[in-house]
């Protein structure tokens, strides 16, 4: 009688062994796992996101050519270790899903923008600098200075002929006068193309 109880024991000792070897699982089962649990990432799209980010490793066992959950618990274990306020969205809440979604979008726009901004900036930096080494053309007093030579220019002709019109009638040669009206148009016009290219940056 005691030599059968003993086998007995051993025979339930097995057959509780048995029981407590864990079995991977696969990770559809490891999802509803989580869904059942009520824990977050309860789809089978969330349990491969996070094993593709590294969330989930250890608990990894690959059979067959196929991934699988060595434990259920280890994994949620794992999950938790890994898991920060910034990654921790709930597949299964859509409103925190776009919630989270909107809040990447601005941070996204936001960061666009100011990218823009500092190109922007820099853009004007370089072409003040340009300007200070007037190797660009400031278009607006490049206008307002060629405006004024040309009323210079106007003027000037207006001055030669009041201030030798006394002279050029006392003369009776007109060659004489011709070569003098010559001489002077043209000391105005060397003078006006000299004040044209200071307007205009040296390259």
């Amino acid at each position: 009688m005691a030599t059968k109880k003993k086998k007995s024991k051993k025979k339930a000792k097995k057959k509780s062994s048995k029981k407590e070897e864990k079995k991977p699982i696969t990770i559809t089962a490891y999802a509803r796992h989580r869904k059942e649990k009520g824990l977050k990432g309860g789809t089978h799209q969330a349990i491969k996101k996070a094993i593709d980010s590294a969330r989930l490793l250890t608990c990894l066992i690959e059979v067959n050519k196929k991934k699988m959950i060595t434990c259920a618990k280890e994994a949620d274990l794992e999950w938790e270790s890994k898991t920060t306020p910034e990654t921790q969205v709930d597949q299964n809440d859509p409103e925190q899903a776009q919630l989270t979604f909107e809040t990447k979008e601005t941070s996204n726009k936001y960061q666009s923008a100011r990218a823009r901004r500092q190109d922007a900036q820099a853009e004007l930096a370089e072409i003040e600098l340009k300007k200070a080494k007037n190797e660009v053309l400031d278009l607006g007093a490049a206008r307002n200075q060629i405006t004024t030579i040309g009323k210079e220019l106007s003027q000037g002709f207006s001055n030669i002929s009041r201030s030798r019109a006394a002279e050029f009638a006392a003369e009776t040669n007109p060659q004489v006068i011709r070569n003098a009206l010559q001489d002077l148009l043209k000391d105005l016009v060397i003078k006006t193309i000299k004040k044209l290219q200071n307007v205009v940056p040296n390259e």
